[in-house]
């Protein structure tokens, strides 16, 4: 794959090909067709110019062009950028009625994961750490799931009476796990199976007869 991009200078090209493709520096390959001048005093100036050859081999480029292709399969007309969170690599979708992309409480949004899942293992590549988003919802879905798990875990201690939450995925489970783990008020544990599995809020003081596992 090859592309030409514009710069002040043959970096700031480059880096415009990096930051806009979301890989790194050794996956690709660059010539430089024009170097680039400032004219006089910003006159007559002229932009660098460089072409850049993209290594297929690079996991991140791959995902990414694999789920662009799934989207344009679904007839998704959208935008798909890249960022980095220390060694995760997110795939951010935009787009228009990006909620029915999403799903009902992200189900749809879980299919694709799901489907890069299996690609990556397809690829040999069991170790990338590459996770799809749309839109920021993944953040926003936590923090509602850490607001539902205080107030849950308040309504039990005030009640004394254990409460078992909606169905969650483990995802979502391993969040309130994490949000009441430090509250010596409550207990939490799993219950159920596949998709039906729920997690039980009790108080403290009650005996729970199942050991937390996700």
């Amino acid at each position: 794959m090859k592309i030409t991009e514009e710069g002040k200078t043959p970096q700031e090209a480059i880096e415009k090909v990096i930051k806009k493709l979301g890989i790194s520096r050794d996956q690709i390959k660059v010539e430089i067709i024009e170097k680039g001048s400032k004219g006089i005093l910003g006159i007559m100036s002229k932009p660098a110019k460089i072409e850049v050859t993209v290594s297929n081999n690079g996991i991140e480029y791959k995902a990414k062009k694999f789920i662009e292709k799934v989207l344009e399969y679904m007839d998704f007309p959208s935008t798909l950028n890249v960022k980095r969170e220390k060694e995760l690599v997110i795939l951010e979708i935009y787009g228009q009625n990006t909620g029915l992309l999403i799903g009902k409480k992200g189900q749809t949004l879980e299919a694709l994961q799901h489907i890069l899942d299996r690609f990556l293992n397809r690829e040999d590549d069991k170790g990338a750490k590459i996770l799809i988003d749309i839109e920021g919802y993944r953040e926003k879905r936590e923090e509602a799931l850490k607001n539902l798990a205080l107030r849950v875990a308040k309504k039990v201690k005030s009640t004394g009476v254990p409460t078992t939450m909606m169905p969650m995925n483990p995802k979502e489970r391993r969040i309130v796990h994490m949000a009441l783990n430090g509250d010596k008020g409550v207990k939490t544990v799993s219950r159920g199976n596949g998709t039906f599995r729920r997690i039980v809020v009790y108080p403290s003081n009650q005996q729970v007869e199942e050991k937390q596992e996700d």
